[in-house]
């Protein structure tokens, strides 16, 4: 159970929330036949009432339910919020226009707004635009939700040909399948996802690089999909690094103590470390291998998460991967962020 005054001053704020944007919806439809308007109204109230309710009962779902049901309904949450917010971002920006206005208005007479010739109000009003343009915006983002969860088993290869002057010739024709982001808290079709393997294993890879976020928070999410993955062999080998959500720092821990700390969080972090080698990849943590072919060498350097963003994890060590490569004329850097390198080199 999940409680404090943080909750309940989010639960009053999406109610807040529901209501302003109401007047939104309210605008959108002023010219539309009353049947309309009680259709929208009523879509409306529906879709924030259920949100709302699932807010309002989130803290009496268990911390260690499933993960899945869990995902579903905290998109189910954030999706209507964050497009409410940018809503209310358009009316905020509408309101201040008006006291503005209004304020002018006070030292000089205000002139019609939008008169044509004739003297009838010519198109939309200036708040219909913006208020219509907030709802065009929130609805595309909510709709852009719905579709990456319908199009997350929707697998693509991307072939990409990369060339170096530094780059031994003995790994010239090197082909690296490179794969990130699983979450596997987020399957449901087991067959979906095999066939993805499968799909990487058709193009015949010489060595398999995964870059991190292998679940959402927690090592038991890998326990259906573990022997699917461990399909994936390269005569190179297969290598992995961390991502943020491989930490379990979204997850609430139930023995987070006052210094932050959590020993189930920590023996999470342990047992998923322990899934990568049973699967047969190898973990790097801020360490490197030497890749030889033909009695020439390349480095694979991997480092833990790090990211410019200073709400993720950063514990890469670059230094300490990259130590012992010196005398090595090319090497690989796996990384989940690529905001490390942009804001460290």
């Amino acid at each position: 159970m999940r409680s404090g005054a943080g909750y309940f001053i989010m639960l009053g704020f999406l109610a807040v929330l529901d209501i302003y944007v109401f007047f939104a919806i309210r605008t959108a439809f002023a010219n539309a036949s009353a049947r309309t308007r009680s259709i929208a109204n009523l879509v409306y109230w529906i879709v924030s009432g259920t949100a709302l309710a699932l807010a309002a009962g989130y803290r009496f779902i268990p911390a260690d339910g499933n993960s899945l049901v869990l995902t579903y309904i905290r998109t189910m949450l954030i999706a209507p919020v964050l497009a409410k917010v940018m809503v209310a971002i358009f009316m905020l920006i509408d309101d201040v226009r008006r006291l503005i206005m209004w304020i002018v208005g006070l030292f000089r007479k205000k002139p019609a707004e939008n008169i044509g010739p004739e003297g009838f109000k010519q198109g939309i009003t200036r708040s219909q635009f913006l208020t219509r343009t907030g709802l065009a915006l929130g609805g595309t983002l909510v709709g852009t939700l719905v579709y990456g969860f319908s199009n997350k088993y929707n697998y693509h290869v991307r072939k990409v040909k990369l060339g170096f002057n530094n780059l031994p010739s003995a790994f010239k024709g090197m082909r690296i399948v490179q794969i990130s982001d699983i979450h596997s808290g987020s399957f449901r079709d087991k067959a979906a996802v095999t066939k993805g393997v499968e799909m990487i294993l058709v193009q015949k890879p010489d060595i398999i690089l995964f870059t991190g976020d292998l679940v959402n928070d927690r090592a038991i999410e890998m326990e259906h999909y573990k022997e699917v993955f461990s399909k994936l062999t390269a005569p190179m080998g297969v290598y992995s690094v961390l991502g943020n959500h491989d930490y379990g720092d979204y997850y609430p821990w139930p023995d987070f103590d006052g210094d932050h700390y959590s020993k189930m969080k920590e023996d999470n972090l342990r047992q998923l470390k322990e899934i990568h080698g049973d699967m047969g990849w190898k973990l790097m943590m801020n360490e490197h291998t030497l890749l030889e072919r033909n009695g020439q060498q390349i480095a694979l350097l991997g480092i833990e998460n790090w990211s410019a963003n200073a709400r993720f994890p950063r514990f890469g060590d670059m230094k300490k991967a990259h130590a012992g490569t010196e005398a090595v004329p090319f090497k690989i850097l796996m990384s989940h962020d690529p905001s490390h390198w942009d804001a460290r080199y």
